[in-house]
């Protein structure tokens, strides 16, 4: 595997907490680790079977098509078809003013 090139840190300041949180190269690949542990595990029959049965009210989301479908759009999400962004502190920054933060 590549390695990815250093990112510059860039320090946030929460203005209604007063905690800052620095992104790093750590604090991505925590990020990304938490990410992978969200992806749950597929589901067996008997699971999904037991699921319908606990919570019939909730009987469609437990199918073995809705948990397929639930489990791509993980992967889709974690994978791709974006590609990671390495941006410097300053285009990170330069990204936010342009962002429309309205919604």
């Amino acid at each position: 595997m590549a390695t990815q090139p250093q990112r510059k840190p860039v320090t946030i300041y929460n203005h209604f907490t007063g905690e800052t949180l620095t992104l790093d190269d750590t604090y991505f690949e925590n990020q990304r680790e938490a990410v992978c542990e969200f992806l749950a595990h597929p589901r067996t029959d008997e699971e999904l079977a037991q699921l319908r049965r606990q919570y019939p009210d909730q009987a469609w989301a437990y199918t073995r098509e809705v948990d397929d479908e639930l489990r791509a759009a993980e992967e889709r999400i974690l994978y791709g078809p974006h590609q990671p962004m390495h941006l410097s502190g300053e285009e990170f920054l330069a990204l936010l003013e342009d962002a429309d933060v309205s919604r």
